[in-house]
Order: C-alpha cells, then structure tokens, then sequence
C-alpha cells in the first residue's frame, strides 16, 4: 500500500486529505467516489533510510575483514557478526 495526497475543491475551498490505495488509479477512483473535485494526487515517499554512524560503519568492516582473514567466507562472516 502506497500513500497519496489529494488535494481538491469543495464547497469552493481547497482541501488536501491523505489516502491509503494500491497505485494512483485507485487512489483516484476512491477521491472520485468521495464527489471530491481533484486538483492534483502525489505519492507520498516515506524515508526508510537510516544514516549509520561513522563508528559503527568502521566497526563492521574491521570485524568483517579480521574474519575474513582468518578463513571464513564472507557469507559465513556475516553471519557471525548478527548472530
């Protein structure tokens, strides 16, 4: 499920509401059913990226790479380090 922002007329008044839909046709179909007059629909992208600290980026790697040394896969080095 995907966000959208509706914005839209009523009783001459511009109104901008949020909608849970599948893609934009539904998200558009939905307002319509509502007698909303449309001005305009955008998808709503919500961040899931989460910046790592410097430290603990080093962290890793440097643990990644003793393990790496020596012997174990890279496959098999991480999963060492999360569990």
């Amino acid at each position: 499920m995907k966000f959208y922002e509706v914005e839209f007329l009523k009783n001459n008044q511009n109104y901008i509401k949020t909608i849970k839909a599948e893609n934009l046709n539904t998200a558009q179909a939905k307002a319509l059913s509502k007698n909303w007059k449309i001005i305009d629909i955008k998808e709503i992208q919500k961040s899931n990226f989460q910046r790592l600290k410097d430290e603990n980026f080093i962290l890793f790697f440097k643990e990644l790479a003793l393990l790496c040394e020596v012997g174990l896969s890279v496959q098999e080095a991480i999963r060492e380090l999360y569990l």
